[in-house]
């Protein structure tokens, strides 16, 4: 894949980051090896989201959960019940895992981004009755803290 220096558009000239995205985008979506579909589809929508932004679409909002797991079991069930409840306001699950400090130091040991459309889909999730339901045991199952971006 070739690296571009910028495209015109009838909007515009687009930046150089968002001509690689796009680039990226156009890749992405054209690899159809089994193995890197959903990381393909991952980047894909990214990259959409890059290049939309400079034509005034809707800004994604990104749920950013910091955590320390008190009791792995308890954890399983929760997000068993969690994962559901999050596709269905539209949630996707970008990133999750053991974090990697680049710099300063956290008390947290594992995070996970979930991406929604827009702020108000991430706050409907949130404030919602089924997953506000999972307060309890989400409480016993780690010790958190949530962050919304965008």
């Amino acid at each position: 894949m070739e690296l571009k220096s910028g495209l015109w558009t009838s909007r515009g000239r687009l930046t150089w980051r968002q001509t690689n995205m796009l680039a990226l985008y156009n890749h992405a979506t054209s690899t159809l090896s089994i193995f890197n579909l959903v990381a393909a589809d991952r980047l894909a929508r990214a990259a959409h989201q890059v290049v939309s932004n400079r034509f005034g679409a809707v800004v994604s909002a990104f749920v950013v959960v910091e955590a320390n797991v008190l009791n792995a079991e308890v954890r399983d069930e929760y997000a068993q019940l969690a994962a559901p409840i999050i596709e269905r306001f539209g949630g996707n699950p970008v990133a999750f895992g053991p974090w990697q400090e680049l710099v300063g130091q956290s008390d947290h040991k594992v995070g996970m981004i979930v991406q929604f459309e827009d702020r108000k889909a991430a706050e409907s999730w949130f404030n919602s009755p089924e997953y506000q339901a999972l307060k309890d045991l989400r409480s016993a199952a780690i010790e958190c803290r949530f962050r919304l971006l965008g």
